[in-house]
């Protein structure tokens, strides 16, 4: 509606202001919502590697696993048959978690493993790298004098039970370990209590290499 030339002059501007009043209420909600969805914006899923934290960044338990081109199967399941090198067994599992004191009384089987270092007759070190070892001591007949495949580099199927590790210096004088050995068995908290070993595919393989090699 147009405006009355003949309305006072005072209304005029009374309505003015009441308008523009109005519209800058207006903004301001607009510049009060804007301020919210970006608040509710960066909460929830960030921008700029920020933010993120109520849907998008919540945090994900870690997953225990092999190194890449380990030779170990993923989250110490068997690897897919044929696999070349691969580590198989239920001591997987065991051989790859970051606690295995909590294994404790529980059978140990794998297949394919690479001995890293031996220690005396009796006992070795197993793994597939130089992180994830465990030592194995033999019971009976099981030792490394009658089998001469164990030794450095070579691959054994092995089963028997995690056990308790004794203390470092208990460990040296029963096993003949290193000081540095002594203190990873000690922190690790256990080791093998072997009841059967014996040569993988690959360790079988050298042996009669060598044997063919024999006059």
């Amino acid at each position: 509606m147009a405006d009355d030339p003949n309305r006072p002059l005072g209304d005029r501007n009374r309505v003015e202001r009441e308008v523009g009043a109005r519209v800058g209420y207006g903004w301001i909600w607009i510049f009060i919502a804007i301020i919210i969805i970006l608040v509710i914006w960066f909460g929830g899923f960030g921008w700029g590697g920020y933010g993120g934290w109520w849907w998008t960044n919540r945090p994900h338990a870690a997953v225990v696993g092999p190194t890449p081109n380990s030779g170990l199967a993923n989250n110490g399941q068997p690897a897919p048959a044929g696999s070349p090198a691969a580590v198989t067994g239920s001591g997987v599992q065991i051989l790859t978690a970051n606690n295995k004191q909590i294994f404790v009384g529980q059978p140990f089987v794998i297949n394919n493993v690479p001995v890293q270092k031996t220690a005396n007759d009796r006992a070795f070190w197993i793994g597939a790298n130089d992180n994830d070892i465990m030592l194995v001591v033999l019971t009976g007949s099981q030792n490394s004098a009658g089998n001469p495949n164990i030794q450095n580099g070579v691959r054994v199927n092995l089963s028997g039970t995690v056990e308790r590790a004794p203390s470092a210096e208990q460990a040296k004088r029963m096993w003949s370990l290193s000081d540095d050995d002594a203190k990873k068995l000690e922190q690790q908290g256990v080791f093998v209590q072997a009841t059967q070993v014996e040569a993988g595919p690959a360790g079988q393989q050298g042996h009669q290499a060598g044997q063919a090699g024999q006059p």
